[in-house]
């Protein structure tokens, strides 16, 4: 009987992941469409350099990009939220002073990957100023 009501939540839980991903991504889609629509119509010579295939063709494959990572990036995210609090609770679980050792390094870690995350931005973000300026 556990074993189907575990079964049941996994099934509920991924099923309710897939809503939210499917969600976000179109109304963040949708919400880029907006305003790509809004800017071409404010730019009318734009539309005259380019070609028609150009003008539409482009913009949408960027916001079909957007939105695929925006659909992953949720899906990473709510998966690893879940995974780092049941393994924090299993490791208290089964021995709680291990777990607090162990957890008391998780903030360090996440500092850590916050720390590079940025440096990476700024390597990244160092070349597209070159190309735009």
């Amino acid at each position: 009987m556990q074993f189907f009501v575990v079964a049941f939540l996994v099934f509920a839980l991924t099923y309710l992941q897939s809503v939210v991903q499917t969600y976000a991504s179109e109304r963040v889609a949708r919400d880029l469409r907006t305003r790509v629509a809004l800017r071409s119509r404010s730019s009318p010579t734009r539309l005259w350099n380019e070609s028609p295939v150009q003008a539409v063709d482009q913009p949408e494959s960027d916001i079909d990009a957007v939105k695929l990572f925006v659909s992953q990036a949720i899906a990473n995210i709510i998966s690893s939220v879940f995974l780092i609090v049941g393994a924090g609770v299993l490791l208290l679980m089964i021995n709680w002073r291990l777990g607090l050792c162990v957890l008391g390094i998780v903030p360090f870690i996440g500092l850590r990957f916050r720390w590079y995350s940025g440096r990476c931005g700024r390597c990244f973000r160092r070349p597209r100023k070159q190309s735009i300026g």
